[in-house]
């Protein structure tokens, strides 16, 4: 409740933004050169055109080509390998078509991908569906999950694309090489991940089977994709009294934090204004090494970027991208070697570990 409502009043706030977006992609389609301004209050932002040469931009067939083979596929996977209804397909491609421009406007205006939030936002209105048609419960719950994901996974590689056209116009690469550069990416990344998720699953039975404890992996976003999708397709709300009051109550006290901040708080202390994202993220990650070690990066992050503001500006992100790389590359390794049985249960050794016992 809490990432949700702060989310969409953060985006809510930055309507006029978003309208100009909605605005610019329908102008576009309609074949107009021009957006319509008005002349009086146009904002300096409405004045920006386009940097790239029309022949380095992308043609208007060529997005909306590959968008409507891709939705006709979805729709196709959806109904042959999950059996959910072509029009409740719709509605989720809909959704995520909206959402994707809530996430960039997001990601754009407030740094944060509200990814978490637009998929419960979706599975909401997905749950209200499949309860109105009396949907078998399974049935209801998988659809819910797959609609939930169309959304959120929309936004997701819609922001990240936003944000890799953006790296290359700052270099001055050609958005049309990016744009195919990304469909070959995107084909490629497609036989990869289900290679890595058949690689995972192997190697920890306890992703796919809910009897097995998963002690490498907690999970979080999945226990609150399983609380969400229960609590919408359930003919009873498995949730306490208190428990939806209290959201109820945090959900109105960040609602409220967006207009102080905005209106109330002078713009050189808003950083110190609480994210309620974060705040909500806290509350679903049982881990406490996670925000410990976010916590010591922030600091050597902040103590760096003060000290040697040149030096952090060349290494400071590539060093953190290349941990956060290694680390699942770390991930993967392991995951070969469990199938192998070459880990540490295999071969380890208990030195150091209470009592001489393995504890990798």
């Amino acid at each position: 409740m809490v990432m949700l409502v702060y989310s969409f009043v953060e985006v809510l706030w930055s309507s006029p933004m978003l309208f100009r977006g909605f605005r610019t992609t329908f102008s576009r389609l309609l074949g107009s050169k021009r957006v319509p301004r008005r002349p009086s209050s146009a904002s300096q932002e409405e004045k920006i055109e386009d940097p790239a040469p029309p022949h380095e931009q992308v043609k208007t067939w060529q997005w909306v080509g590959g968008l409507a083979i891709s939705s006709l596929a979805t729709l196709l996977v959806g109904k042959l390998a999950f059996d959910m209804d072509f029009g409740i397909g719709i509605v989720a491609l809909l959704l995520a078509f909206v959402f994707s421009f809530i996430g960039v406007q997001s990601s754009g205006t407030t740094d944060v991908n509200p990814v978490g939030t637009i998929a419960k936002a979706s599975q909401l209105v997905i749950g209200g569906i499949t309860r109105g048609q009396g949907i078998d419960v399974k049935k209801a719950q998988k659809t819910n999950l797959l609609a939930g994901a169309l959304a959120s996974q929309a936004a997701s590689h819609s922001v990240d694309m936003v944000g890799d056209l953006k790296t290359g116009h700052l270099l001055g690469a050609s958005p049309a090489s990016q744009f195919w550069a990304q469909v070959a990416g995107s084909f490629l990344g497609i036989w990869l991940s289900v290679i890595l998720f058949v690689l995972f699953a192997s190697a920890y039975p306890c992703i796919t089977d809910l009897t097995i404890e998963c002690t490498a992996f907690g999970m979080p976003a999945v226990t609150a994709w399983r609380s969400v999708t229960e609590a919408v397709t359930k003919p009873e709300l498995p949730i306490p009294p208190s428990s939806a009051k209290t959201a109820l109550v945090l959900g109105v006290v960040a609602a409220l934090t967006v207009p102080i901040k905005y209106h109330l708080v002078p713009v050189e202390y808003r950083a110190w204004v609480p994210n309620w994202s974060g705040i909500g993220l806290g509350f679903v990650v049982p881990q406490t090494y996670y925000p410990i070690a976010m916590v010591i990066g922030a600091h050597i992050a902040q103590y760096w970027e003060s000290t040697a503001p040149a030096s952090w500006e060349v290494w400071g992100y590539s060093l953190s991208a290349g941990l956060i790389a290694g680390e699942g590359i770390g991930g993967m390794v392991t995951a070969v070697l469990v199938v192998l049985n070459l880990d540490g249960k295999a071969l380890g050794t208990g030195l150091g570990c209470p009592q001489g016992i393995y504890c990798g």
